[in-house]
């Protein structure tokens, strides 16, 4: 690959620098790649990496599920870990990448916050969501991965639970 002019590179800086804050930038770096911001960082993504259609997978007591956009899931039984065996009893574990207007409880403490907040709040830029899996119980959003499951269904210190762990 052959380095970018100098010009090109000046271009660049421009508009990194100069665009509005909440500005959606995207500038065509290759025709495989291009520069991205996100809370005032600067990304080098491939193009087009959210072209993969929405799934849904009903999970069937695998230990290890490939997902379309070839990234994987390790599902485990640990102790105090993940989703309660308990509440897994009777429902079907659904995973998607199809993200609708819902929220999430994470912490008990805490209130229920939107997807979008739960992201923004991790700092996850708006590209990289869509191919985040949400997980479910029945019809019931009960985690993301890379953020967490809710509190509502998360086992105990001492119980068995599902430990999904999110390989990219």
């Amino acid at each position: 690959q052959l380095m970018p002019s100098k010009d090109f590179l000046d271009e660049i800086l421009k508009q990194v620098l100069h665009a509005k804050k909440d500005a959606e930038l995207k500038i065509e770096l290759t025709k495989n790649h291009e520069i991205r911001r996100y809370q005032d960082e600067i990304y080098i993504v491939r193009k087009n990496q959210n072209t993969n259609k929405n799934y849904e997978i009903i999970w069937s007591g695998e230990s290890e599920i490939s997902l379309p956009n070839g990234s994987k899931l390790k599902l485990k039984f640990k102790k105090g870990k993940g989703i309660s065996s308990l509440k897994l009893k009777n429902k079907k574990l659904k995973i998607t990448n199809l993200q609708t207007k819902q929220s999430l409880k994470l912490d008990e403490k805490r209130p229920s916050k939107s997807l979008k907040n739960l992201f923004q709040e991790a700092h996850i830029p708006p590209w990289i969501r869509k191919d985040l899996p949400l997980i479910y119980l029945d019809q019931d959003l009960i985690g993301i991965t890379s953020l967490g499951i809710s509190s509502k269904v998360k086992s105990k210190e001492a119980e068995l639970g599902l430990d999904i762990e999110f390989i990219q």
